[in-house]
């Protein structure tokens, strides 16, 4: 994406008061099934979208629907990986992982699949406590 769009996009975002929440309709449009590659190539827009606890709030509701409902036969197994290419890049930080691992939510999925999601994911969030 052209560095500029993606400027317009956030001043648009933040005439609209909406920045912080705008992730996750991002995350529905820019997000397929090649998430992994697909974080990669959209790091830029994701760090402009993602500077704060509550947008990085927002991104991993958007990480739950699509691991746990959107693409759920498909990346479901890939939880772990995905979780951590986000914390990889940069885009989302230990602390706002952490706090989100420490309690499951209905918000985004269903309560159960929000405890499956955190128990796939639970070796990097141990890793990120102990590290």
């Amino acid at each position: 994406m052209d560095t500029s769009v993606q400027r317009d996009l956030v001043k648009e975002a933040e005439k609209l008061n909406i920045k912080e929440k705008a992730i996750l309709i991002l995350s529905e449009v820019l997000f397929t099934e090649n998430i992994l590659e697909e974080i990669k190539t959209y790091r830029v827009l994701l760090l402009r979208f993602c500077d704060s606890k509550k947008s990085q709030k927002y991104l991993l509701g958007a990480f739950e629907k699509l691991v746990g409902d959107v693409y759920h036969d498909k990346l479901f197994n890939s939880s772990m990986l995905i979780l951590k290419q986000f914390y990889d890049e940069d885009i989302l930080d230990e602390e706002s992982i952490l706090e989100w691992a420490a309690k499951e939510s209905k918000k985004y999925v269903g309560k159960d699949m929000s405890k499956k999601i955190h128990e796939k994911v639970a070796k990097f969030t141990t890793w990120l406590k102990e590290a």
